[in-house]
């Protein structure tokens, strides 16, 4: 299946049903966001860019068991402290675009899609199928072929291949009993490697508990790489406490795993978080957020990352502030400091939301 196949199928969605009649029973959603960050490095050049993004988003009404999923994002640049801090080649990107198939017990979804999976996380060009075989059990099957990159605090990336050709197809399958939640995936990458792991979620009463492993078995002549990620929370309202433990591969890291962009957007728990990911590396990380009401919030990251003989630390400081259900704003603040003198470095990140 490639972009033509998805295009020619909303196309015959839209044709088979009237457009006024799809739009006018549909739901719009949208966002505006301006966003600002700025990087001072000890010894390096310094970097940083403002920017704003809208989103809009469309579901048609089901009919005849089949939905229509549109999204899309323009994002574009206002200021720029270097040339080249941000890449604006990309000013717009049609980041959703599937047909949804329903069924009994399962649904098909064929086009762009957004993910957040193990290693699978933003916008794919996808075949996934979605079935429940037990009222607490729950199976995907996916081929991806190509991803994206849609957000609101950072340029936009066009669809581009994964594996060249031959994409990525995906297994998970996710049971629940009790207060526990296991997932099981294989990912297998033709010609470059397979993947497998398990993640184990736990939650009684306030306290969590999530443990993850993931190894890779490569194809090619690379080192196999491995992850492993525990980590235990505890919430007392209205403050909340994390700790966390993540450790790579010896030899190889995460070796053929970083094939998907923005895998470290759900993996990695620090603003920054460099070299968490790199070849024996090991990271020892805390989180604590204090809700001082329904408005507003702190949250404080601590990060220690020790790596190939080399050690890093990081903190992160976060408020966010809701003026409204609709109008919110955040502030992050984040010091890295590391033996690599070129990472050493302040930030500050900043934005405004609004949706509509």
């Amino acid at each position: 299946m490639n972009k033509y196949l998805s295009i020619a199928l909303i196309s015959s969605f839209l044709f088979a049903n009237p457009i006024d009649t799809a739009f006018k029973q549909g739901t719009y959603k949208g966002s505006f966001a301006i966003h600002y960050e700025r990087y001072n490095f000890k010894n390096a050049q310094d970097s940083g860019f403002g920017m704003y993004s809208v989103g809009l988003n469309f579901k048609s009404k089901k009919e005849n068991n089949i939905q229509l999923n549109l999204g899309f994002r323009a994002n574009d640049r206002f200021y720029e402290l270097y040339n080249g801090d941000y890449d604006n080649t990309t000013k717009a990107i049609l980041s959703t675009a599937n047909l949804t198939f329903f069924g009994n017990n399962f649904n098909i979804v064929l086009g762009r899609k957004k993910e957040v999976l193990q290693w699978i996380h933003g916008y794919q060009e996808e075949i996934k199928l979605n079935m429940k075989p037990t009222a607490n059990t729950n199976l995907e099957v996916l081929h991806t072929y190509r991803h994206a990159r849609a957000n609101n605090h950072a340029p936009l990336k066009q669809f581009k291949q994964i594996n060249g050709n031959d994409g990525l197809n995906v297994i998970t399958l996710e049971a629940k009993s009790g207060n526990i939640k296991g997932q099981v995936y294989f990912y297998n990458a033709p010609d470059l490697a397979n993947w497998y792991g398990t993640t184990i979620n736990i939650q009684q009463n306030s306290c969590s508990l999530k443990a993850v492993y993931s190894k890779s078995n490569e194809l090619t002549n690379k080192p196999n790489g491995s992850y492993f990620n525990i980590e235990g929370s505890y919430s007392a309202d209205p403050a909340s406490l994390t700790l966390g433990y993540i450790q790579t591969d010896k030899n190889g890291g995460l070796s053929s795993m970083t094939i998907a962009r923005n895998v470290y957007d759900n993996m990695n728990p620090l603003e920054e978080g460099n070299h968490i990911f790199e070849k024996d590396a090991k990271t020892v990380y805390a989180s604590s957020t204090l809700n001082v009401n329904d408005k507003l919030s702190f949250t404080i990251n601590l990060g220690h990352i020790k790596f190939q003989d080399k050690k890093a630390n990081e903190i992160d400081f976060y408020t966010d502030y809701a003026f409204n259900d609709n109008f919110s704003a955040e502030l992050c603040l984040d010091k890295y400091s590391s033996d690599i003198s070129t990472d050493d470095s302040t930030a500050i990140k900043t934005q405004i939301n609004y949706k509509f």
